[in-house]
C-alpha cells in the first residue's frame, strides 16, 4: 500500500502541469501503469464512466472499463505492441454500472521521472444499433489477440538476442517466428537443436524432458509449422532459414 501511495504522489507532483491541462479537456484522460493500475483520471472521464470520484475509480483497473468478455483477454502488462501509435481507434467501453458504449481510444507511452506510464484518452463514439456494438467488440478482441501474438513474438526475439547458448540459432528463430508467430520458447529451442543435428538425448537434456518425450515434441512442431507428410523436418527448417517457403 505504501508503494502505491508514493506512486500516486509522484504522478500528482511530477506531472502536475499535465493534469491541470487534462482537467479542461472534453475527453477522458487516464494515467495508468503498464500493469493496468489507474493512477489518475480527469473529471470528464470520471463522469463518462459513471464513477463517483477519483478515489472511487482508482480502486479499479483499466480492464474493469471494458466489456467483461474482452477483459478476460486484457494483457497483464501493456507493451508497445498494445499501444495505438497515437491514433484514435474504435473501441467499446463499460461504465461502472455495466452499460457498454462506443468509444474512440488513443494510448501512448509517457515518462515521468524515468518511470514509464501509459496515457489513455477516450472519446464518445455514436453507435447506430446493438449489432454494431457486438461487431465492434469482436473486432476489438481480434485486434487484442493479434497484439498479444506480436508482443510474444518480439519478447522471444529479444530473449533469443540475449542468449549465448549453442543450441540457439538466432537467425533461424527470427525467421521461424516470422513464419509461425505462435511458436513457444521451447519449440524455438527444439527447432534450433534439430537444425544443428542434436540427438534425442541432447535435446531431452537441454529441454529438461524425458527422451521419450522428444518424439512427441518433434511431432507437435511438425504439425505447428505444417511440414508436409513425408518431408524431413530438418530440411523443412533449412527451407525456412533460406526463405524458400
Amino acid at each position: 500500500m505504501q508503494v502505491q501511495v508514493k506512486l500516486n504522489m509522484k504522478v500528482y507532483y511530477c506531472f502536475g502541469d499535465y493534469i491541470n491541462i487534462a482537467k479542461a479537456l472534453r475527453e477522458a484522460v487516464f494515467v495508468i501503469t503498464p500493469w493496468g493500475e489507474i493512477l489518475y483520471c480527469n473529471s470528464y472521464g470520471i463522469h463518462m464512466f459513471g464513477y463517483d470520484s477519483l478515489e472511487h475509480i482508482r480502486n479499479f483497473r483499466v480492464k474493469d472499463l471494458v466489456p467483461d468478455e474482452f477483459a478476460v483477454y486484457f494483457p497483464n502488462e501493456i507493451s508497445d505492441e498494445h499501444l495505438t501509435n497515437n491514433e484514435y481507434l474504435d473501441r467499446v467501453n463499460k461504465k461502472f454500472e455495466g452499460t457498454e458504449f462506443g468509444s474512440y481510444v488513443k494510448t501512448i507511452k509517457i515518462v515521468i521521472d524515468n518511470t514509464i506510464y501509459i496515457e489513455t484518452r477516450v472519446r464518445y463514439r455514436d453507435v447506430v444499433d446493438e449489432s454494431n456494438l457486438s461487431r465492434d467488440k469482436l473486432e476489438q478482441q481480434v485486434q487484442l489477440l493479434s497484439c498479444e501474438l506480436n508482443a510474444e513474438r518480439n519478447r522471444l526475439i529479444r530473449f533469443v538476442g540475449n542468449k549465448e547458448m549453442k543450441y540457439w540459432d538466432h537467425i533461424l528463430v527470427r525467421k521461424l517466428l516470422n513464419y509461425e508467430p505462435t511458436l513457444s520458447e521451447s519449440e524455438c529451442k527444439l527447432a534450433s537443436m534439430i537444425y544443428h543435428n542434436f540427438n534425442s538425448h541432447e535435446i531431452a537434456q537441454n529441454l529438461n524432458i524425458a527422451t521419450d518425450s522428444v518424439y512427441t515434441a518433434r511431432k507437435r512442431l511438425r504439425k505447428k509449422i505444417s511440414v508436409p507428410q513425408g518431408d524431413d523436418l530438418k530440411s523443412f527448417l533449412w527451407k525456412i532459414s533460406q526463405n524458400r517457403l
